[in-house]
């Protein structure tokens, strides 16, 4: 499970009865509305977003008892709640090889990273804290006003001249449209209670007025900030340690290339960073130089977002193993096929690492 996932406005509006309409995204009440989806789709449906490849929708194969116990639900509610939503073109079950598990792809996920011009909608980030208030709205009206403060938020935030508005004003009425035409004010005012759920996700910045309040994100789950942070932070690890491993190599060359060998040291402190040159070559009878751990500037950006989605130290030991594995063990005749993404098989190696952390714990 990612630590972040990217929501589409335009799907999350769907579920809620609405439309974006033109370049502003201006919330609209969809005509000729047909499936009304419960709690448990919209929420299943936010779930499957931090299990899917960001770029194919994909997820791999998933336990509906897990998925069950997640959204407090039946494994019942999960099967027809993954059939509504099939049935409303946002998923497809690409798999259900045995009873009791499924495999999923969230349909059109590139849409949300369209230009404007292009018909793109936008999006916005959700982390797991975001999450968990979202899943524990168990009223149908406090999750509709929360997702459309969502997608307003992330929609004016967006389209700012800044792009760093942190609060915004929305109207009611805005609200009101993802509501059954049949609520009254005082229930979109419920909904959007600052002592409910909705006000555990918003800050009210100013005082209600009559048609309108004045919201930000609480600090905790303004999930796009934080996930900056990570990734700052994350280029400061990751390019430090791949710095660190050329340097050494570097080192190692030079004995190389003076004396035929490797000293003990280098190779120590090669193994600091968990790369075993024993298990690769012969560090006494040594003539061929080793190669770098050289990342084009696609690469490292492809390793920052993968540390903020599987975190920073698993991203680490990815590279480590790949350096190992792949690099050195084959050195000789390893050339990086340009062809296919190096970032794609990092990705791969840090699932690998996640799955294994899972089953041991």
């Amino acid at each position: 499970m990612k630590t972040f996932a990217n929501i589409s406005n335009a799907a999350v509006a769907k579920m809620l009865g609405l439309e974006l309409v033109g370049r502003e995204c201006t919330i609209q009440k969809a005509e000729n509305v047909r499936e009304r989806y419960l709690v448990s789709q919209v929420n299943l449906y936010l779930m499957l977003q931090f299990y899917a490849n960001s770029n194919t929708g994909l997820t791999d194969l998933l336990s509906v008892h897990d998925l069950a116990d997640q959204l407090s639900c039946t494994t019942k509610t999960v099967y027809r709640s993954l059939d509504i939503l099939e049935q409303g073109n946002f998923i497809q079950v690409t798999g259900r090889p045995e009873s009791g598990y499924v495999s999923v792809q969230i349909l059109n996920i590139s849409d949300m990273y369209k230009r404007r011009g292009e018909g793109g909608k936008g999006y916005f980030v959700c982390n797991r804290d975001l999450l968990q208030v979202l899943l524990g709205a168990k009223a149908i009206a406090v999750l509709r006003a929360s997702l459309t403060a969502m997608i307003v938020f992330a929609t004016k935030q967006t389209f700012s001249a800044s792009k760093i508005v942190d609060r915004v004003r929305i109207g009611l009425h805005e609200i009101a449209m993802s509501f059954p035409i049949s609520s009254r004010l005082c229930d979109i005012k419920a909904a959007c209670d600052a002592d409910g759920s909705f006000g555990s996700l918003f800050e009210r910045v100013n005082p209600d007025l009559k048609k309108s309040i004045c919201i930000k994100l609480q600090q905790n789950y303004d999930a796009k900030q934080i996930k900056q942070q990570v990734r700052i932070k994350a280029k400061r690890a990751i390019f430090d340690e791949i710095d660190e491993i050329n340097d050494i190599i570097r080192d190692i060359n030079t004995d190389i290339y003076q004396d035929n060998m490797i000293h003990s040291w280098n190779a120590s402190y090669l193994w600091q960073h968990h790369i075993n040159l024993w298990d690769c070559l012969d560090p006494m009878h040594q003539t061929t130089m080793l190669p770098l751990l050289d990342l084009t500037s696609d690469v490292k950006n492809d390793c920052l977002t993968i540390a903020q989605d599987f975190g920073i130290d698993t991203v680490i030991d990815a590279l480590r193993l790949y350096y190992q594995n792949y690099m050195l063990s084959d050195m000789v005749n390893f050339v990086v096929d340009k062809t296919k993404s190096l970032g794609g098989m990092i990705r791969k190696i840090v699932m690998e690492l996640c799955q294994m952390k899972t089953v041991t714990a």
